[in-house]
């Protein structure tokens, strides 16, 4: 089946495909007045217009009369000059090579062929360019490209078309050819004077004859819109008697009205309200009762005065102006502490500027977090993706996560679009752990692609890579520009600034030049970008001799003269601010700002979170945690083995009888004082004629106790090892998830339930391994009377899960996984010596802090520790003389012999804290709940502090 090129937008969707890609529009199946018509362009604002429309839905200028190329267009009625500077209505191919230079190409033919040929129309020297590459044709102002079956091929927007094709080209797109070595050249169709936004028109919805409608992703919508930021049944309107109501429908990622996120309750829509879903914006027309729509490809980012003040009112970004354009591709660079991370969470929101605004389409960013928060994408330095997991899976659940209402067939779209715009669709199947870091860090980034971001930010996305390699991430980055969304990341490299549209160099948290590659070399004088941070880490004493830069030299005697002492980057800054490449890069691009926008912006310290089923989540999340369990062999065979070993281990060396005592394993009809005296009496009567001093020592509490406690320490510190690494290896992913929708309470839930699940197997095996080496376990329960072995399950499974809900709270503190070890053998120690087993603590309330002790004195009070104690006696063949006859003779004397049962046991008490009943037992089970859900809620409050 042929691929299906969308009216509207120009877009090549695949064949089965019912909704356009990039503009979302219907591709085929709506009814007749919801099917996008023919469109013309503005010539003013590239808005995609209505064929029949006599003038611009966006600004309100002429689509019948043109202006010509000598007469500029006339002020608005009220003598106010356009919103945009005056254009000739003159169409221009650009063409931009690496580094910035750039060559206009007036469009004055119907056809026209592109090539590296002296033959061609528009002659592009360079080496991706095929002799004669493409055509341009045109024809009642809609412009078509044909590419002539050239070697490296040519792509619109980030997407290749297919050679021998003709492909409809709209004003703003971007033509790029490219190699695979990331070498490239791009065309540009503008017109003269304009300046790029990244907003389609999708024309107007008729409301006039409707009574209610939803709007949603769902194909049978009265509106449908095909993005995943949009549920799918997000919104509804409603006809009033006033007008039109619109009310969410519990969306996940919000309706706003205005910019105000509204709720279920129906809002009544005024004239010119603006709606806005996800990437697309409706404004209300109340007198024609109708709905003007367009798409946010991209937007454009504005910062005023930006700076951030950390504590000891150390400013670690100063005055930072600046304005990215939708599609740029910008490098944030300089060294180390310049400011380059600081400035790219201050446009994410992660860490918000304390000072001056960032504007986003000249509205404030903070405020409106929630709004655009969904349509950002972020990778940071350390990865976000699992590396256990295979790509498609890790991807999969990213998009669980991320899409929470999309099906599956749609999941399975969007992962399959994601990874082929990284060219990494035949790595679908491996693990992310064998992928080299330039694989991994494009995993990482298709992540981000699944929601089609409009924003896109990253920090270090080349770090570690090999030149190669790092250009080629470069040329992608910059193909993922040419879709329309602002692209800017974070680099300290220097060979490959050229692939980006502008660079942002930083020093000493101010902004020391923003313009292009090329540009930058050209105002610093210099021919190699690495020679740019010599100049900026310049130090400036002329005591010793050292003096600035002659670029500089002129502000820094005035300064001097004032008394004042700058840096080099405080020179360079202020250098920049009188030069050309400041107008020309951000004066006139902000000129037309409005005045309101400088004035401070009020940020709501958490803006709220996307909303999502906390159950759905907690099982996508548990799902994945049982994924990456089953994933990891490591981590699989030590869940499996740990506590099995630790069981084997103490069979092989406990007594049968160590529960019950060796008389009363051998006889159980012994079961008083009384008999087991007289039963050691009779061992020791053949040795009284013979053997002087022979004795019979029996202790049955000796190997109880010891079982006992090495039993309570094991499962308790079994459960928090097993967990005290599950967070903190998560934290990049965590952090991540956590800025989009990720409720903390599912995410610590997930792993508690996992890691439960986990406990019983562990629990069962150390009782099944302890019977299978012949520990008899079968004596009188305290809660369940005639077996024990049930008592001792709950002991054993609430004394584990408050070791895993401890190794949970461990790993939430914990900054990095080579800490945690440390951290698990101090508390093991800790637990060993406080737990009061081992050594007299004399203030009772420090063992009771622990869940070793609780476990020790639960697991005592069900085998009945100080019955075996009292049972504790020494039998000895004595000698004596008969005072009447002096005759000698043997006896055999008995005396008891009970020990000092740790914890809290004393002189008057020798049986400590353990009490064969049903009162203590339960209390035991009652404190290790407590204690497991206190270290729980500890975990979820610093999680959730986390923001």
């Amino acid at each position: 089946m042929a691929d299906h090129t969308c009216t509207n937008c120009g877009w090549t969707n695949t064949a089965q495909a019912k909704f356009c890609a990039r503009c979302g529009k219907a591709l085929s199946g709506l009814p007749e007045d919801r099917q996008p018509a023919s469109r013309i362009l503005c010539w003013n604002c590239a808005t995609a217009n209505r064929s029949d429309a006599k003038f611009c839905l966006s600004c309100g200028q002429s689509l019948v009369h043109l202006p010509s190329p000598t007469h500029p267009i006339n002020t608005g009625s009220d003598g106010k000059p356009p919103a945009r500077p005056a254009r000739t209505g003159k169409f221009i191919l650009v063409v931009r090579w690496m580094g910035g230079a750039e060559q206009e190409y007036p469009l004055d033919k119907s056809t026209l062929r592109v090539g590296r040929n002296a033959g061609n129309d528009i002659i592009v020297d360079h080496q991706t360019v095929s002799g004669t590459h493409l055509v341009l044709e045109t024809s009642s102002g809609a412009f078509t490209i044909t590419d002539l079956n050239s070697t490296n091929g040519t792509l619109i927007n980030g997407q290749r078309i297919t050679p021998g094709t003709p492909h409809k080209l709209l004003l703003g797109d971007v033509i790029r050819i490219g190699d695979l070595q990331g070498n490239w050249v791009t065309l540009n169709l503008e017109l003269e004077g304009w300046e790029a936004h990244g907003r389609l028109s999708l024309g107007q919805i008729n409301l006039s004859n409707m009574t209610s409608g939803v709007i949603g992703r769902a194909p049978d919508s009265f509106l449908p819109l095909n993005h995943p930021t949009v549920s799918y049944r997000h919104a509804m309107l409603l006809k009033a008697a006033a007008g039109f109501t619109i009310r969410d429908l519990g969306s996940t990622n919000g309706t706003f009205v205005n910019g105000r996120r509204i709720k279920k309750i129906p809002v009544p829509l005024r004239d010119s309200d603006s709606i806005q879903i996800g990437t697309f914006r409706l404004t209300y027309d109340a007198r024609s009762q109708s709905l003007s729509q367009s798409l946010n490809l991209g937007y454009r980012i504005d910062m005023l005065g930006l700076g951030r003040v950390v504590p000891k009112n150390k400013l670690i970004l100063q005055d930072i102006d600046l304005t990215i354009n939708p599609g740029e591709f910008v490098a944030l660079v300089g060294g180390s502490g310049a400011g380059k991370s600081t400035l790219l969470k201050a446009l994410n929101g992660y860490e918000p500027a304390t000072l001056g605004q960032i504007l986003i389409d000249g509205e404030p960013l903070y405020p409106r977090l929630d709004l655009y928060r969904t349509q950002m994408g972020y990778v940071p330095q350390d990865d976000i993706i699992h590396l256990v997991l295979p790509v498609q899976l890790a991807l999969w659940y990213a998009a669980r996560l991320r899409l929470p209402d999309a099906r599956r067939p749609e999941i399975e779209a969007r992962i399959q679009a994601a990874l082929k715009s990284v060219d990494m669709l035949e790595h679908a199947r491996k693990p992310v752990r064998v992928l080299s870091g330039g694989q991994r860090k494009r995993v990482s980034i298709a992540v981000e692609l699944l929601a089609h971001p409009a924003l896109f930010f990253l920090d270090e996305p080349t770090s570690g890579l090999d030149p190669g390699l790092e250009k080629k991430m470069m040329y992608d980055l910059a193909r993922l520009a040419d879709e329309g969304r602002a692209v800017v990341l974070v680099t300290h490299a220097t060979a490959n600034i050229d692939q980006c549209d502008q660079v942002a160099f930083l020093a000493d948290g101010r902004l020391v030049f923003y313009g292009s590659p090329d540009d930058a070399l050209q105002f610093y004088n210099v021919r190699d970008f690495a020679d740019i941070y010599l100049k900026l880490s310049q130090e400036i004493d002329p005591a010793q001799g050292k003096f600035p830069s002659l670029e500089i030299k002129p502000l820094y005697s005035q300064a001097s003269r004032k008394g004042h002492k700058l840096s080099s980057g405080a020179l360079w800054a202020e250098h920049f601010r009188q030069s050309s490449y400041f107008q020309k890069y951000i004066s006139d691009r902000q000129q037309r700002l409005d005045a309101g926008a400088a004035s401070p912006q009020a940020r709501k310290k958490y803006p709220p979170r996307s909303r999502d089923s906390f159950l759905r989540q907690t099982l996508v999340l548990a799902r994945r945690q049982i994924d990456l369990i089953r994933f990891d062999m490591r981590t699989l065979l030590t869940l499996l083995l740990i506590v099995p070993v630790i069981g084997i281990l103490f069979g092989g060396v406990s007594k049968p009888y160590a529960f019950k005592g060796e008389v009363t394993y051998d006889s159980p009809q012994l079961d008083t004082y009384g008999e087991i005296e007289d039963y050691h009496r009779e061992q020791l009567k053949d040795k009284t004629p013979g053997e002087a001093d022979a004795e019979i020592l029996y202790i049955p509490i000796a190997g109880a106790r010891q079982l006992v406690n090495m039993v309570a320490l094991a499962i308790v510190q079994a459960g928090t090892f097993i967990a005290a690494f599950e967070i903190v290896k998560e934290k990049a992913i965590f952090q991540r998830e956590r800025a989009v929708n990720l409720k903390v309470l599912s995410y610590l839930l997930s792993k508690f339930l996992v890691l439960a699940g986990v406990a019983v197997f562990h629990v069962l095996s150390m009782l099944v391994i302890l019977k299978l080496f012949g520990v008899d376990m079968d004596v009188p329960g305290a809660v369940f009377g005639n077996s024990a072995q049930l008592e001792l399950f709950i002991t054993f499974y609430l004394g584990m899960l408050a070791g895993i809900t401890l190794g949970l709270l461990i790993s939430t503190i914990m900054p990095s996984t080579e800490l945690v070890l440390f951290v698990v053998l101090i508390q093991l120690f800790a637990q060993i010596i406080l737990n009061g087993t081992l050594f007299q603590i004399d203030n009772p309330m420090i063992p009771q802090m622990t869940p070793t002790y609780w476990t020790t004195v639960g697991i005592g009070s069900t085998v009945d520790l100080p019955k075996l104690n009292s049972r504790g006696m020494a039998c000895q063949v004595v000698e004596f003389q008969d005072p009447v006859s002096g005759a000698q003779s043997r006896q055999v004397q008995c005396s008891a012999s009970r020990a000092r049962l740790l914890p809290g046991g004393n002189a008057e008490n020798k049986d400590g804290d353990y009490r064969h009943s049903a009162g203590r037992v339960i209390t035991t089970w009652v404190v290790l709940t407590m204690q497991g859900v206190l270290y729980f809620m500890l975990a979820l409050l610093l999680l959730w502090w986390r923001r």
